[in-house]
């Protein structure tokens, strides 16, 4: 179970295609990433928890953000089935049991929290890089 969520950057794209790939890729990879906690920590508080659970993982300590390998900047927040095999269940309902959404909600709610979080994010390493990429560059004046 998971959720997509996408903004579009405008400028600050036309900036990071300025910088190396590598550093592109360390500052996109990052911001999304602060961007993912966001979503994943909304999402552990909206969860229910069951305190007389004696046994396995509860339902929002299965919540995790993670990025998808084969990718640079998509981030997968959401549940593994073998850690939490009824997270569906809670977020969807059953005939017998009414839905408890927490995942759905969470990105809904947190929209504006987490663009914010990740165009600080992208300006902070987008102005770190630039930094080491000043630094590398040759002095003028200098031999």
């Amino acid at each position: 179970m998971e959720v997509d969520f996408s903004f579009n950057t405008g400028e600050l794209e036309a900036v990071l295609d300025k910088l190396p790939i590598e550093m592109k890729k360390n500052v996109t990879r990052n911001a999304v990433a602060s961007g993912a906690r966001v979503i994943r920590n909304e999402a552990r508080k909206l969860a229910p928890y069951n305190t007389r659970r004696t046994g396995g993982i509860h339902l929002r300590d299965a919540i995790r953000s993670e990025r998808i390998k084969s990718t640079n900047d998509v981030f997968r927040i959401g549940t593994r089935s073998r850690d939490a095999p009824h997270a569906h269940l809670q977020e969807f309902g059953t005939v017998a049991h009414r839905a408890n959404p927490f995942l759905r909600p969470a990105a809904d709610s947190t929209q504006l929290k987490v663009a914010g979080r990740m165009i600080d994010n992208l300006s902070k390493g987008i102005l770190k890089q630039s930094k080491i990429l000043a630094g590398k560059a040759p002095k003028k004046g200098r031999r």
